[in-house]
């Protein structure tokens, strides 16, 4: 009896041994393949890495490369339409301003394209450090005052009273971006209008916010418009002028410091664009620009 339930025991510990055994071979099975899917995935981002840097290099050499042509293309035809080389009729004058126009739509469209190149590159082109917000606004409120002063557009900045706190940010992007929006909101306001800048210290983050008074964002349009190289029917009839980049750029660069971007708008009254840079060290922005770089 008691060899019987010494064999009973021993085949019962064999199947526990066996069932373990098969475990601890099927672990090993399957961490041998998450080492080497994690290693081929490694293997590939260095490559996506490689091709978004030589990606970034060949826009840089072309943008370089043809701005120098277009630039003497537009002299040329600026001193035809200015007369220096003989008086024009209307009809050559007409062709070669629309040569002009064209050739200045070109130099656009390279600049956003660059910026879009720069905007991407989250591994070379982000730098980020501690920086005040109210000084990248201020800066572009000097820069866009003559425009404003041509239109005959107010253009005001409001801030807290009490200075808010440095955030990590890249300075240069953060002050593209709110660029772009200041540019598009004095291109699409009326003379005698109103573009209002405003910052807003929120508990954990820094709110930005454009607000105009101009001709507003049609409903049926307003799903499009942070895509690539849209514009709205009415800001194409109104400002001839744009490459439907600048607000595809401005999402770009608000993602990547974690923040969040939107706008209200009703065609005809106006648009307020807001966008948010939130209070973070540096460990928070190197995972917003991994999730960046996993939703590209």
């Amino acid at each position: 009896m008691i060899a019987f339930l010494y064999i009973i025991a021993l085949l019962i510990l064999g199947m526990i041994f066996a069932y373990f055994y098969r475990r601890v071979l099927s672990f090993k099975k399957r961490y041998k393949y998450f080492v080497r899917e994690n290693n081929r995935l490694r293997e590939e981002n260095k490559k996506i890495k490689r091709l978004a840097k030589i990606k970034s290099e060949f826009i840089a050499m072309t943008v370089h490369q043809l701005r120098t042509p277009l630039a003497k293309i537009k002299w040329i035809l600026y001193a035809f339409i200015n007369g220096d080389f003989g008086s024009l009729d209307k009809k050559q004058k007409d062709v070669l301003e629309g040569a002009y126009h064209a050739n200045e739509k070109m130099v656009l469209l390279l600049k956003d394209l660059l910026d879009i190149s720069k905007t991407e590159d989250v591994g070379l082109g982000y730098h980020f450090d501690k920086g005040s917000i109210e000084t990248v606004a201020e800066g572009l409120i000097k820069s866009f005052s003559l425009a404003a002063r041509q239109k005959k557009i107010d253009l005001v900045l409001e801030k807290p009273k009490e200075r808010i706190p440095e955030i990590m940010m890249d300075s240069r992007k953060i002050s593209l971006a709110l660029g772009n929006l200041i540019d598009n909101a004095l291109k699409y306001t009326g003379e005698g209008g109103r573009v209002e800048i405003s910052l807003e210290n929120l508990e954990d983050c820094v709110k930005i916010s454009v607000k105009d008074n101009g001709i507003g964002i049609p409903e049926d349009e307003k799903e499009k418009i942070f895509t690539q190289f849209f514009r709205a029917k009415n800001a194409e009839s109104s400002v001839e002028d744009g490459t439907g980049l600048g607000l595809y750029i401005v999402k770009n660069i608000v993602k990547i410091h974690g923040g969040k971007i939107w706008f209200e708008s009703k065609e005809g009254e106006g648009t307020v664009f807001s966008f948010t840079i939130p209070f973070r060290g540096e460990d928070e922005i190197k995972k917003d620009v991994e999730k960046f770089i996993e939703n590209m």
